[in-house]
């Protein structure tokens, strides 16, 4: 592997450089006999990642969830009845539809029948993250890459069905104000237009309320194009805000300043780096490696920085859970169990146990949320289109009062 590095020398000048074919660890290490002071070292194929970000992602080529657990799976169980890692690529090949999918694994293939090692073969196709590249790297040096593509399989499921779980919970009331929105549209820009129409041709006075829905409706039909380009625009102009990392940072902070969003943040971004952290610990990463592969799950700004601190002063030589009960962002039951786990010298399954509670204690915070979340939204949408019944129903009343 490849990393790019950003330090500053002896003499407090800034330096940067890549370091080839070696580990992290390894370059790390190059550039502490070199006296640099490391500001950032990143991998290169995750730079190259990163640069293509604002590629559309209708335009990316990558392997979807489903996919990744069914192609660990397929190295496991492959692996695992004794066929070498070239007739398993080789299987694999024949047996997928997906071109970029057979390109890729022939890319492997070749590159291991071109004496690279496993791991390097990987991560040149461009197919898998940096966590599956270091555990395949850890596999491949303890013999054990069956064992490796097992856990990864299960840690893609369970991955998968945090996501899947997220998205039903959150649907209900996502459809509901989609749906309200659409209907409310369509009453404002079709049907009320010829409600007043048929108002103003007998000359009714009509109330406040009418005049007010008639003038929105007005707005809307007459300067559609106004409202498309607006919402167009502040729609390009908050992606390109939020794929910057000035974007990322800023509603890192904002998200951490909500006291309920917070918490569950926390419960969620922390499950998924313990869940990965327990992986590659399992699979015999070293405790620095691991921390810096698993903070690749976290998506707040503010949570890796920490973790990038945590990892300095692990270093140094304090203990894990030492620095997480110093930490303002860790939830507290966590780190007790953590405790625990380190204490009796079985951490890895601690770190599972503290990475189910806090999954089991987010959904379940976020279905209490969408209990309370329906009945309101149903309150709200009841209570517009009671106004906007009313904008109807009351020069009605007006007319049935005329003729009387």
């Amino acid at each position: 592997m490849s990393y790019k590095y950003i330090a500053v020398d002896e003499n407090g000048k800034k330096v940067s450089g890549i370091i080839k074919d070696k580990s992290k660890k390894e370059s790390l290490k190059e550039l502490s006999l070199r006296n640099f002071t490391v500001m950032s070292i990143e991998n290169t194929s995750t730079i190259l990642e990163k640069n293509q970000s604002n590629i559309p992602v209708f335009l990316k080529k990558r392997i979807s969830r489903e996919e990744k657990i069914i192609l660990h799976l397929q190295f496991s169980n492959l692996l695992s009845a004794n066929l070498s890692i070239l007739e398993t690529l080789q299987i694999m090949q024949e047996q997928t539809k997906k071109n970029f999918l057979k390109n890729g694994l022939s890319s492997i293939r070749k590159d291991i029948e071109k004496g690279k090692p496993i791991f390097e073969a990987f991560e040149g196709s461009g197919l898998f993250d940096e966590l599956t590249v270091n555990m395949i790297k850890a596999g491949e040096e303890s013999s054990r890459l069956n064992h490796i593509f097992m856990r990864l399989s299960v840690f893609s499921e369970r991955e998968f069905n945090m996501i899947q779980n997220i998205k039903s919970i959150l649907a209900y009331p996502i459809i509901l104000f989609f749906m309200g929105g659409l209907l409310t549209l369509i009453t404002m820009t079709f049907v009320f237009p010829k409600f007043v129409e048929i108002f103003e041709q007998g000359e009714i006075a009509l109330p406040l309320i009418t005049r007010i829905v008639a003038y929105i409706s007005h707005l809307l039909i007459s300067y559609w194009y106004i409202f498309v380009a607006a919402a167009a625009a502040c729609f390009i102009f908050l992606q390109n805000f939020i794929s910057k990392e000035k974007g990322k940072l800023f509603l890192s902070r904002l998200s951490l300043k909500i006291p309920f969003i917070r918490d569950l943040i926390a419960k969620i971004e922390f499950s998924r780096f313990l869940y990965c952290l327990q992986l590659l610990l399992g699979s015999g990463v070293d405790i620095i490696d691991s921390i810096e592969y698993s903070k690749g799950t976290l998506t707040n700004r503010l949570y890796k920085k920490h973790i990038d601190n945590i990892k300095i002063e692990i270093q140094k030589g304090k203990s894990l859970t030492e620095l997480l009960k110093e930490s303002p962002y860790f939830p507290e039951i966590a780190i007790r169990m953590i405790t625990v786990g380190e204490k009796t010298g079985e951490l890895e399954p601690f770190l599972e146990k503290a990475a189910s509670y806090l999954e089991v204690m987010f959904n379940y915070q976020v279905k209490r949320v969408i209990v309370f979340i329906e009945p309101t939204v149903l309150a709200a949408m009841g209570l517009f289109v009671g106004l906007l019944m009313a904008s109807f129903i009351l020069p009605l009343f007006r007319i049935v009062h005329i003729r009387r």
